[in-house]
């Protein structure tokens, strides 16, 4: 499909939803490019969990300095960290690979007022987080990034925003990338999601991941080993900092109003970009629908770890298999929602998945629980939702029940 063909098909979705303070899409396939954006083109968005990207970058750099190993333990350069309760004394101790591949064990996230210093999230950490256990599974993790900005500032003696504004921003050319810190400002967590920047700029780094060689000034070899496949895990794979879907890098960013996509494959010369300000929360979710139909309409198949999930579920009310619940939960996919947002996923996946008679959300408890049910010719599946401290998923658990 040419390119010029999908702008109706984004129109179509934004009007839909009619929640949408201002979006901009930048879509590359091939020799063909196309932008679109709904109000300005020059609107700074935050870039939520993107930011990470940016904070791996910075580890890789220090690291190209000779300033650290990515095996070594974070407590070798972070040494209030020896005291972390970990679940016994057979677990390996934290490695900096650990945090960038978000396979340390450290909880996803803690109250927000503790992030106002340093000497709370140890204290945090060391005593009332539950012990981790490293490198059992992928299980995402915005305080591990968040070790990975105090890092970058005792190995660099900066402040992480200005390590990454030197030598990062200005040196790529991101001339309207930029911590926003009174608009935007987690205190020691900014390193997991706190920079915003514009369509302009996300463009041009887009241009340099696709290409590394283009920028003598930093090692190409740096983007070339974060892109590399670092873990694999059936729903959920990824390089340094990066989310890899079958050739495809990239990572999303969430943080209300805004949520983003940036996604590119070098090989094919591939990129998609989606900045997206909406309205209230319960929309967020409402980007990756336009994001799928550009992978639809283009051809290409979306979001592996979700189709994973789809099959899993055709395969159950189809042909009576089990669902492999363990990797759905362990791979923390769904935690990466609310449950609003979730109920919305659902809902969609229902006018997809012909083979569900029905699905009944039931809110419990003051929101703070909610069923989600499919209902089959023969069987039905729950999904019991709990909603953390932070309107994330807390907990998720998937029973089958009688029909």
């Amino acid at each position: 499909m040419q390119l010029s063909q999908i702008e109706q098909s984004i129109k179509e979705t934004i009007k839909k939803y009619d929640v949408i303070e201002d979006i901009a899409i930048y879509i590359k396939n091939g020799n063909e490019d196309f932008e679109f954006s709904l109000n300005d083109i020059e609107l700074k968005y935050c870039i939520g969990s993107i930011t990470k990207v940016f904070t791996a970058f910075g580890v890789m750099m220090l690291r190209e300095d000779g300033k650290l190993n990515l095996d070594d333990l974070i407590e070798t350069h972070i040494p209030e960290l020896k005291a972390i309760k970990y679940a016994n004394d057979n677990c390996p101790r934290i490695s900096i690979r650990d945090l960038i591949t978000h396979h340390s064990g450290v909880i996803r996230d803690i109250p927000e007022q503790i992030e106002e210093s340093y000497e709370l999230v140890f204290d945090y950490l060391t005593k009332e987080a539950a012990p981790v256990t490293p490198r059992i599974a992928y299980s995402y993790s915005n305080v591990g990034y968040s070790l990975l900005g105090m890092l970058i500032e005792r190995l660099s003696g900066l402040t992480y925003e200005d390590f990454i504004s030197n030598n990062l921003l200005s040196v790529l050319g991101l001339k309207e990338s930029f911590f926003k810190l009174d608009e935007v400002n987690f205190g020691i967590g900014n390193a997991s999601g706190a920079l915003f920047s514009t369509l302009k700029d996300m463009k041009k780094f887009c241009e340099y991941c696709s290409s590394p060689n283009c920028l003598k000034s930093i090692n190409p070899y740096i983007q070339f080993e974060m892109q590399k496949l670092s873990f694999q895990g059936r729903m959920i794979e990824g390089g340094l900092g990066w989310h890899i879907d079958r050739g495809v890098i990239g990572h999303d960013g969430c943080y209300f109003p805004y949520q983003s996509h940036f996604w590119f494959d070098p090989v094919k010369n591939f990129s998609v970009i989606i900045l997206l300000k909406v309205k209230n929360e319960s929309e967020l979710a409402l980007s990756f629908d336009i994001l799928e139909r550009v992978y639809e309409q283009l051809g290409l198949s979306f979001n592996s770890y979700l189709a994973n999930f789809v099959n899993d579920l055709s395969m159950y009310f189809n042909e009576g298999k089990n669902l492999i619940f363990k990797d759905i939960i362990s791979d923390d996919f769904f935690k990466e929602f609310g449950v609003e947002q979730l109920q919305t996923i659902f809902s969609d996946l229902k006018e997809k998945l012909g083979f569900v008679k029905s699905t009944k959300v039931h809110e419990l408890t003051s929101f703070k629980e909610a069923n989600i049910e499919f209902v089959g010719e023969r069987n039905r599946l729950l999904f019991n939702l709990v909603k953390g401290t932070d309107d994330r998923i807390s907990s998720l658990l998937v029973k089958s029940l009688p029909k």
